[in-house]
């Protein structure tokens, strides 16, 4: 179903946006779209009939103002499961004030992006955020390997 390119989850429930988004991207990540936090949030649970993930995603991005959860909720739930704890969570969303951005960053976003989109700016975030997981997520596994090379020593 998917390349070996990064996969990018988008959370809109406006469908315009994740047309756009999937325009956007699709040449460097694959792009699975949803259309409400709680598809994306039984897609993500191991305990879910509606599982459909074979593997993890590299970034999410996720609309503030949707129907029944709204996208705080659904980035704090996202971030209460221990996989997806430092997997990067971008806010695209029309809510343009201070107090709703640091609210944003406040329950696990990594940034925050409001609408109308600039399509160079959403190019630039994702590429940074994925570089710099991709960074993390090396280091981790050097750490776990002089530490395993410490134990057997």
């Amino acid at each position: 179903m998917f390349s070996n390119k990064p996969l990018v989850l988008v959370v809109d429930d406006e469908p315009i946006y994740t047309e756009i988004l999937y325009e956007l991207l699709k040449e460097r990540y694959d792009i699975l779209p949803f259309g409400d936090g709680e598809s994306v949030l039984a897609a993500l649970d191991d305990d879910s009939p509606q599982r459909l993930l074979d593997r993890k995603p590299n970034l999410f991005l996720l609309d503030v103002l949707m129907p029944g959860i709204n996208g705080y909720e659904v980035c704090q739930r996202i971030r209460a499961k221990e996989a997806f704890q430092h997997t990067p969570i971008i806010f695209l969303t029309v809510k343009d004030n201070l107090e709703d951005e640091l609210y944003g960053f406040e329950v696990g976003a990594a940034d925050y992006i409001t609408k109308p989109l600039n399509p160079e700016k959403v190019k630039a975030r994702v590429r940074a955020h994925l570089i710099q997981a991709d960074y993390r997520s090396e280091l981790e596994r050097e750490v776990e390997a002089r530490t395993r090379e410490i134990q057997r020593t």
